[in-house]
Protein backbone atom coordinates (compact mmCIF):
# COMPACT_ATOMS: atom_id res chain seq x y z
CA UNK A 1 0.00 0.00 0.00
CA UNK A 2 1.11 3.26 -1.47
CA UNK A 3 0.02 6.46 0.85
CA UNK A 4 0.55 9.74 -0.63
CA UNK A 5 -0.67 13.01 0.73
CA UNK A 6 0.25 16.34 -1.37
CA UNK A 7 0.09 20.15 -0.39
CA UNK A 8 -0.45 22.46 -3.47
CA UNK A 9 2.95 23.87 -4.81
CA UNK A 10 4.62 25.72 -3.76
CA UNK A 11 4.54 23.98 -0.60
CA UNK A 12 6.35 21.07 -1.64
CA UNK A 13 7.88 21.61 1.96
CA UNK A 14 4.62 19.57 3.90
CA UNK A 15 4.69 16.61 1.36
CA UNK A 16 3.87 13.63 3.38
CA UNK A 17 5.08 10.27 1.67
CA UNK A 18 6.60 10.44 -1.94
CA UNK A 19 6.52 12.61 -4.61
CA UNK A 20 5.32 11.12 -8.35
CA UNK A 21 5.04 15.23 -10.26
CA UNK A 22 3.47 13.26 -13.41
CA UNK A 23 0.59 11.28 -11.13
CA UNK A 24 0.03 14.67 -8.97
CA UNK A 25 -0.69 16.99 -12.22
CA UNK A 26 -2.75 14.51 -13.73
CA UNK A 27 -5.33 13.95 -10.44
CA UNK A 28 -4.83 17.50 -9.90
CA UNK A 29 -6.64 17.86 -13.83
CA UNK A 30 -9.04 15.63 -13.15
CA UNK A 31 -12.33 15.67 -10.88
CA UNK A 32 -12.14 16.46 -7.05
CA UNK A 33 -12.24 12.76 -6.54
CA UNK A 34 -11.99 9.58 -8.62
CA UNK A 35 -9.78 6.18 -9.29
CA UNK A 36 -6.92 5.89 -11.93
CA UNK A 37 -4.91 3.05 -12.82
CA UNK A 38 -1.06 3.93 -13.10
CA UNK A 39 2.40 2.26 -13.48
CA UNK A 40 4.93 3.76 -10.83
CA UNK A 41 7.84 5.62 -12.13
CA UNK A 42 10.50 3.80 -10.14
CA UNK A 43 9.27 -0.38 -10.32
CA UNK A 44 6.68 -0.22 -13.02
CA UNK A 45 4.21 -1.89 -11.00
CA UNK A 46 0.60 -1.04 -12.08
CA UNK A 47 -1.16 0.67 -9.39
CA UNK A 48 -5.01 1.20 -8.16
CA UNK A 49 -4.68 4.80 -7.36
CA UNK A 50 -7.92 6.09 -5.34
CA UNK A 51 -7.59 10.08 -4.27
CA UNK A 52 -9.61 13.20 -3.55
CA UNK A 53 -8.58 16.63 -2.99
CA UNK A 54 -10.31 18.04 0.31
CA UNK A 55 -12.11 20.86 -0.05
CA UNK A 56 -10.89 23.05 2.39
CA UNK A 57 -7.55 23.25 2.24
CA UNK A 58 -4.95 23.26 -0.46
CA UNK A 59 -4.71 18.60 0.28
CA UNK A 60 -4.71 15.80 -2.05
CA UNK A 61 -4.92 12.90 -0.64
CA UNK A 62 -4.19 9.58 -2.79
CA UNK A 63 -3.73 5.19 -1.71
CA UNK A 64 -2.33 3.61 -4.35
CA UNK A 65 -2.65 -0.22 -3.90
CA UNK A 66 -0.97 -2.67 -6.60
CA UNK A 67 -3.38 -3.82 -9.10
CA UNK A 68 -3.10 -7.72 -8.66
CA UNK A 69 -3.17 -7.10 -4.70
CA UNK A 70 -6.64 -5.45 -5.68
CA UNK A 71 -8.30 -7.47 -8.29
CA UNK A 72 -6.63 -10.66 -6.36
CA UNK A 73 -10.75 -11.40 -4.55
CA UNK A 74 -12.18 -10.38 -7.54
CA UNK A 75 -10.04 -13.10 -9.68
CA UNK A 76 -11.03 -15.53 -7.56
CA UNK A 77 -14.53 -14.86 -7.39
CA UNK A 78 -14.95 -15.02 -10.73
CA UNK A 79 -12.71 -18.04 -11.42
CA UNK A 80 -15.64 -19.56 -8.98
CA UNK A 81 -17.98 -17.87 -10.99
CA UNK A 82 -16.42 -19.36 -14.86
CA UNK A 83 -15.95 -23.04 -13.37
CA UNK A 84 -19.61 -23.23 -11.71
CA UNK A 85 -21.15 -21.70 -15.31
CA UNK A 86 -18.82 -23.85 -17.36
CA UNK A 87 -20.03 -26.94 -14.72
CA UNK A 88 -23.52 -25.81 -15.21
CA UNK A 89 -23.20 -25.47 -18.95
CA UNK A 90 -21.59 -28.74 -19.86
CA UNK A 91 -24.47 -30.29 -17.65
CA UNK A 92 -27.31 -28.87 -19.74
CA UNK A 93 -25.01 -29.80 -22.86
CA UNK A 94 -25.29 -33.09 -21.80
CA UNK A 95 -28.46 -33.73 -20.64
CA UNK A 96 -30.00 -31.95 -24.09
CA UNK A 97 -27.49 -34.85 -25.66
CA UNK A 98 -29.44 -37.72 -23.91
CA UNK A 99 -32.45 -36.05 -24.34
CA UNK A 100 -31.93 -35.62 -27.60
CA UNK A 101 -30.82 -38.76 -28.05
CA UNK A 102 -33.65 -40.75 -26.06
CA UNK A 103 -36.21 -38.95 -28.69
CA UNK A 104 -34.36 -40.15 -31.96
CA UNK A 105 -34.62 -43.62 -30.15
CA UNK A 106 -38.41 -43.23 -29.04
CA UNK A 107 -39.22 -42.00 -32.96
CA UNK A 108 -37.12 -45.15 -34.20
CA UNK A 109 -39.36 -47.03 -31.98
CA UNK A 110 -42.47 -45.35 -32.96
CA UNK A 111 -41.57 -46.30 -36.62
CA UNK A 112 -40.60 -49.91 -35.84
CA UNK A 113 -43.91 -50.57 -33.71
CA UNK A 114 -45.51 -48.62 -36.50
CA UNK A 115 -44.22 -50.98 -39.14
CA UNK A 116 -45.15 -54.60 -37.16
CA UNK A 117 -48.52 -53.40 -36.05
CA UNK A 118 -48.80 -52.86 -40.01
CA UNK A 119 -47.64 -56.42 -40.51
CA UNK A 120 -49.71 -58.13 -37.82
CA UNK A 121 -52.55 -56.41 -39.13
CA UNK A 122 -51.92 -57.98 -42.72
CA UNK A 123 -51.62 -61.29 -41.40
CA UNK A 124 -54.40 -61.05 -39.09
CA UNK A 125 -57.24 -59.91 -41.87
CA UNK A 126 -55.93 -62.13 -44.49
CA UNK A 127 -56.08 -64.98 -42.20
CA UNK A 128 -58.67 -67.77 -42.92
CA UNK A 129 -58.94 -68.83 -39.49
CA UNK A 130 -60.76 -66.96 -36.68
CA UNK A 131 -58.67 -64.78 -34.89
CA UNK A 132 -60.29 -63.78 -31.63
CA UNK A 133 -58.08 -61.58 -28.96
CA UNK A 134 -58.77 -61.00 -25.13
CA UNK A 135 -57.60 -59.24 -22.71
CA UNK A 136 -57.43 -59.97 -18.73
CA UNK A 137 -60.85 -59.18 -17.99
CA UNK A 138 -61.72 -61.10 -20.75
CA UNK A 139 -62.91 -58.42 -22.89
CA UNK A 140 -62.69 -58.96 -26.53
CA UNK A 141 -60.14 -56.27 -28.26
CA UNK A 142 -59.24 -57.76 -31.75
CA UNK A 143 -61.44 -59.72 -34.00
CA UNK A 144 -60.88 -60.64 -37.45
CA UNK A 145 -62.52 -60.50 -41.01
CA UNK A 146 -62.87 -64.44 -40.72
CA UNK A 147 -64.18 -64.55 -36.87
CA UNK A 148 -67.05 -62.13 -38.20
CA UNK A 149 -67.52 -64.61 -41.09
CA UNK A 150 -67.54 -67.64 -38.22
CA UNK A 151 -69.46 -65.70 -35.70
CA UNK A 152 -71.83 -63.52 -37.96
CA UNK A 153 -70.97 -60.49 -35.40
CA UNK A 154 -69.39 -57.33 -37.26
CA UNK A 155 -66.31 -56.18 -35.32
CA UNK A 156 -67.21 -52.97 -34.17
CA UNK A 157 -69.87 -55.40 -32.16
CA UNK A 158 -67.77 -57.14 -30.35
CA UNK A 159 -64.87 -54.93 -29.54
CA UNK A 160 -64.76 -54.18 -25.14
CA UNK A 161 -67.60 -57.31 -25.04
CA UNK A 162 -66.98 -60.56 -23.11
CA UNK A 163 -65.42 -63.09 -24.85
CA UNK A 164 -68.66 -65.45 -23.29
CA UNK A 165 -71.08 -63.57 -25.88
CA UNK A 166 -69.36 -66.38 -28.48
CA UNK A 167 -69.47 -69.52 -26.75
CA UNK A 168 -72.74 -70.93 -26.65
CA UNK A 169 -74.47 -71.93 -23.13
CA UNK A 170 -74.17 -75.00 -22.85
CA UNK A 171 -70.34 -74.71 -23.51
CA UNK A 172 -69.50 -71.27 -21.22
CA UNK A 173 -69.23 -73.61 -17.86
CA UNK A 174 -66.31 -75.32 -19.57
CA UNK A 175 -64.59 -72.14 -20.36
CA UNK A 176 -62.54 -70.33 -17.62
Amino acid sequence: TTALCWRAPPHVDGLVGSFNKPLYDDLQKSGPQGTVRRAGNADGVMRVISYKKLATQPVLVAVGLDEDDVLAAWRRQSTIYALVATTLSLFLIWIATNFNAALKHDRQTSRELAAKSEQLHGIVSSAMDAIITVNKKQEIVLFNESAERVFGYREKETLGQPLAMLIPHSHRDNHG
